[in-house]
């Protein structure tokens, strides 16, 4: 959990804020709100936030000036300042008060996002030093960027297989090389969680929180490498089953999406296919285990639910309807729509007019 102050002059302004901070994937209270600087002065000094979100634009105050007199009084927090102002200059007096990041406005939700990652991740990585038990080896052990590299190529991987728990502990499996200490191993997961959470924005199924809410927490209770292990493989675990998820709602909306804008009677899983750039053995296939039905199955169903449409509205006969839906034999129709849905075309008809 991690305390944060809101600095603006404006109620819309702090709510805007307060909104996007409560759709994160972090576990942040927002300890207070102050609506200038000398208020926040104060408020900083007694509550210590660990975060200071600062709109630097507030009338009558010179909003660097102020940044610097919070950090004076909370040296150990974090100030991530708002402005309008985009020019260079302003953006060098904030690195040189060695503020923790600088947005303009308006922000993207996106952005913010981003920063309060890297930021909390900064914290978490200080938290982390404190002496641990430890062998006192491997301190000096690199990031494993290629565990980084790989976990994100299998997430973006284009025949969208699903990523193996094998696979998984092999990412895993980089954070151990080299012998690395655990405050080592605590760090290299803390930067990797960072990484996970702006690098996933960029990934064809947008946001997908990285890491859950008590990730750090439970990260700072782990005194054993194998304990760091076990956290991070679940925690990737469940990333990929969130992509996976994704996955199987894309796809099912691509399909839905060809066969809303095409005639159904030239519908084929040929066709589909080729719209998607897969060939028809991998559609098929792909169909079938994530939603435990054949493609032509689907298919059948869309073109029964467009029947029932088009005779419900009564401006065409069975044959008619059964032709704009791709079937022109009117009896193998006719027998498909009792299969599908117990009733004979025109006894489905009847049977709406009484309700």
């Amino acid at each position: 959990m991690y305390s944060l102050l809101i600095v603006d002059d404006e109620d819309l302004a702090r709510y805007a804020l307060r909104k996007m901070i409560s759709r994160l994937p972090v576990s942040i209270e927002v300890c207070a709100e102050a609506e200038n600087a000398a208020s926040a002065r104060e408020i900083a000094a007694r509550l210590k936030p660990d975060i200071v979100i600062m709109d630097i634009n507030m009338p009558g105050i010179n909003g660097l000036e102020a940044a610097r007199q919070i950090q004076e009084a909370n040296p150990d927090g974090h100030i991530l300042v708002v402005s309008a102002h985009d020019s260079f200059a302003f953006a060098q007096r904030a690195v040189q008060l060695q503020l923790d990041g600088y947005l303009l406005k308006p922000v993207r939700e996106s952005d913010f996002a981003e920063e309060i990652a890297r930021i909390t991740g900064r914290i978490e990585a200080g938290r982390c030093t404190a002496p641990a038990p430890d062998s006192g080896e491997g301190n000096s052990v690199p990031y494993p960027h290629d565990a980084e590299t790989r976990f994100l190529s299998l997430l973006g991987r284009e025949d969208e297989t699903t990523v193996t728990q094998s696979e998984i502990e092999s990412v895993v499996s980089q954070f151990l090389r080299g012998n690395p200490s655990l405050t080592t191993m605590r760090r290299h997961v803390i930067e990797f969680s960072v990484v996970l959470q702006r690098e996933l924005t960029k990934l064809p199924h947008g946001r997908v929180p990285a890491i859950k809410g008590d990730f750090f927490e439970q990260l700072s209770g782990c005194t054993t490498s194998a304990q760091i292990t076990a956290l991070l493989s679940s925690s990737l675990s469940d990333i990929a089953k969130d992509f996976e998820s994704r996955d199987q709602q894309s796809l099912l909306h691509k399909v839905s999406g060809y066969l809303d804008s095409h005639s159904l009677h030239e519908v084929s899983l040929e066709r589909v296919a080729d719209h998607l750039g897969m060939t028809p053995q991998y559609l098929s296939r792909v169909f079938k285990e994530r939603y435990g039905k054949k493609f032509l199955e689907f298919a059948t169903e869309r073109r029964i639910e467009r029947a029932k449409e088009l005779l419900l509205a009564g401006e065409c006969s069975v044959a008619e309807a059964g032709r704009m839906v791709g079937y022109g034999d009117p009896h193998y129709f006719s027998r498909l729509f009792r299969q599908t849905t117990g009733f004979s075309p025109r006894a489905y008809v009847r049977s709406k007019s009484l309700d």
